[in-house]
């Protein structure tokens, strides 16, 4: 299990994972929005987000942190620029960390929900099936290890599925870091939210079933096409 805590980028990442954002250009203004899902989860993403839970987690902190961010840009620089790049040009920077940590909470909420259906898409492709089993030892594996890492995480954060150049590792961000900060050969395919107001409500401080409904609720076509477009993107820089 490795650890990131905001280390600065060795260099800059090449563009995010896909629908993991959501923002309009508005007279030379980026206007940042929650990312659109592709169902209506107003009635909360059973069986992992209660209605309860929806409204607090999405609602009220991922919009606030989505007003948050536009009202710390507004008239500087960074106004014009899309999330990604806002991320990458304050990381590391001490006089940006307000900006840094409301665009990187933007992001880490608009990817995790995003990895998110009702019900789950279960894992039905024979590619990731099979990079699963050569990097953990299958999708079982891959469950108990991510499940131990986000579950011994002390504080608040993310655990995350990362490809590095079409390998696959497990990390943990610490409190907004977020791993598009890092170097340009990672590349995120799959997140779960550790803060406590993502699992109070609805399973108070029992972290494990929290994954367990995770699970559940993880939509693999999703991860499946973030590896495709990481894929290409790792094709077209060659």
């Amino acid at each position: 299990r490795k650890l990131f805590a905001g280390a600065l980028p060795r260099r800059l990442a090449p563009h995010s994972a896909l629908a993991a954002t959501a923002g309009s250009l508005l007279s030379g203004r980026q206007v940042h929005t929650p990312v659109q899902l592709e169902f209506d989860a107003s009635g909360g993403i059973p069986p992992l987000i209660s209605p309860e839970s929806w409204d607090l987690h999405h609602n009220n902190v991922y919009r606030t942190w989505c007003r948050t961010l536009n009202n710390r840009l507004g008239g500087t620089p960074y106004e014009p620029l899309t999330l990604e790049e806002t991320i990458r040009k304050t990381v590391g920077i001490r006089e940006e960390v307000l900006k840094f940590n409301a665009a990187a909470e933007v992001y880490n909420h608009g990817f995790f929900f995003d990895s998110l259906a009702p019900g789950g898409v279960p894992l039905r492709n024979l590619e990731l099936k099979e990079m699963l089993m050569v990097h953990f030892g299958g999708l079982e594996e891959f469950k108990k290890q991510f499940t131990v890492s986000a579950t011994s995480m002390l504080g608040s954060g993310y655990t995350w599925l990362i490809s590095r150049d079409m390998h696959l590792e497990i990390i943990n961000t610490f409190n907004a870091a977020t791993p598009i900060a890092l170097d340009n050969t990672v590349y995120p395919l799959l997140c779960i939210d550790m803060w406590e107001h993502s699992h109070v409500l609805d399973y108070g401080m029992d972290k494990r079933a929290y994954l367990e409904a995770f699970f559940e609720t993880v939509n693999w076509e999703r991860v499946k096409q973030r590896i495709d477009h990481h894929r290409k993107l790792l094709e077209d820089t060659d």
